[in-house]
């Protein structure tokens, strides 16, 4: 099966470098190809039947198959961030934003995330459901003693359909709060080095004009 496996991978590869090859995707494609295989005659030469199982992933429902289960890992928009952002500042002014998830990888539930918060209090919550198309919050867990536990509580409620959480789980996509922060400091960390760099080379350029 490790050899039918390395078939169906490295076809794709080729064919269609786009594809994300899921273990999902995989197991479910092995035992119809690894059947295919055995029930070729045994005069029937391997290119020959390479070739057979080649147009079988070619068809049109197995490709059908493949892109919709193409796990979603695309960054959390600004634009859902902000309305997120702006419903806490109205609805829960008393709690702020920590992380928010997606809810799922499958293509379909693009719309849908999850979040966690801290309360002025002290205390921690966390929501499996923020629709992005009504802009409702809800399913929400409160008086949490840290911000780990609403996150396990996100983990178990997360849809995978990848059976690889640990590269299309749920902290493949997440935003935290001081995310923006973080990455403007990057952003004036990468501007001043540049100026440094301009800084010495125009300093480098008088000095070899005063050695003339």
């Amino acid at each position: 099966m490790d050899e039918v496996n390395e078939v169906i991978k490295n076809y794709y590869e080729k064919t269609h470098p786009d594809f994300i090859l899921t273990k999902r995707i995989v197991d479910n494609l092995e035992p119809i190809v690894y059947k295919g295989l055995i029930k070729t005659p045994d005069d029937m030469k391997i290119d020959q039947a390479l070739s057979s199982v080649y147009s079988f992933l070619e068809k049109e429902n197995i490709l059908n198959f493949i892109t919709t289960r193409q796990p979603c890992v695309l960054p959390i928009s600004d634009e859902v961030i902000g309305s997120i952002e702006s419903y806490f500042a109205t609805m829960l002014p008393n709690m702020k934003i920590c992380h928010i998830y997606r809810k799922s990888n499958h293509p379909d539930d693009q719309y849908l995330y999850m979040v966690t918060a801290a309360k002025d209090d002290g205390t921690y919550a966390c929501w499996s459901s923020w629709n992005a198309v009504t802009e409702s919050l809800n399913h929400g867990h409160y008086n949490l003693e840290s911000e780990q536990a609403g996150i396990t509580i996100l983990n178990g409620l997360f849809n995978d359909i990848s059976d690889e959480p640990e590269k299309y789980g749920m902290n493949t996509c997440e935003y935290a709060e001081n995310q923006i922060q973080v990455d403007n400091e990057e952003q004036q960390k990468h501007v001043e080095a540049a100026q440094e760099a301009q800084n010495e080379s125009d300093l480098l350029l008088v000095n070899r004009h005063r050695g003339r």
